[in-house]
């Protein structure tokens, strides 16, 4: 066995050190916590490892990597996720040093640690897949949105189609803050309100003209039936309009000072 020269010595440190800069790489999910939106991931590259007792070094996968933030396009207050399941594959991204402290309290952290590009150190973005698995039924010129029988698709002319093979069902939450609804819309439900009262009254005075001249006043049930609507509206103003807990009423967001 040669002595290795002193640049070939170096080389190989460098070489070493560079193997250990994790920058990208596929992988996929071995389990998910949608709660907290953190997977245990396969990396997808293998090593090569060397054995005293293989004359080549032999391809091992890495370990798992556990807790890893998995990333969907999110905003505070809004979000798009997606469902994620066991089998599925991602891009891993390894960050240039430890995200320790960034996951736990985010803001500006002192990382505090010495490793670079480290393998525990990465986030993981859903859709990677290989060219075997590419997604089927896509329409090129639209926006789609699939999630196994439902669609909805945005075409380039302006329409918008909801496909689905199973039941189309609507959920009304309350929300958690208050809506910016502002003044303009208690302006057009007050204006909403009167127009519905005059026209209750009108019916109320006169709706035609009988036999002999005489005004002929509209059903007695049409009146209700007006009133009723009247009423309602007036509730949901109450209870959403005009309560400070539902409805912010500052209109800056429409140009207003």
């Amino acid at each position: 066995m040669t002595t290795p020269s002193f640049s070939q010595v170096i080389l190989d440190a460098i070489e070493k050190r560079i193997d250990g800069i994790h920058t990208a790489m596929p992988g996929i999910i071995k389990s998910y916590n949608e709660k907290l939106q953190k997977a245990d991931i396969q990396p997808c590259f293998m090593e090569k490892v060397e054995d005293e007792l293989l004359p080549v070094p032999i391809p091992m996968p890495l370990p798992v990597i556990q807790a890893v933030p998995v990333i969907f396009p999110r905003t505070k207050l809004s979000f798009i996720h997606m469902p994620v399941d066991v089998g599925d594959y991602v891009l891993l991204l390894f960050n240039e040093k430890s995200i320790d402290s960034f996951s736990q309290i985010g803001g500006l952290v002192d990382p505090d640690d010495m490793r670079k590009h480290d393998l525990t150190d990465a986030v993981a973005l859903p859709g990677f897949y290989p060219f075997l698995m590419p997604i089927v039924g896509i329409d090129k010129k639209a926006l789609q949105i699939t999630n196994s029988l439902s669609q909805i698709k945005l075409s380039p002319d302006g329409k918008i189609y909801f496909s689905t093979r199973g039941s189309v069902a609507t959920e009304t939450i309350a929300p958690e803050e208050p809506l910016v609804l502002g003044k303009i819309l208690i302006e057009f439900s007050n204006k909403l309100i009167d127009s519905l009262n005059n026209i209750t009254e009108s019916l109320q005075k006169n709706i035609g003209v009988g036999n002999f001249g005489a005004p002929v006043p509209a059903s007695p049930s049409l009146i209700a039936e007006l009133k009723k609507i009247q009423a309602e509206l007036k509730k949901d103003k109450t209870t959403y309009l005009d309560n400070p807990a539902t409805n912010i009423t500052s209109n800056h967001f429409y140009g207003e000072k």
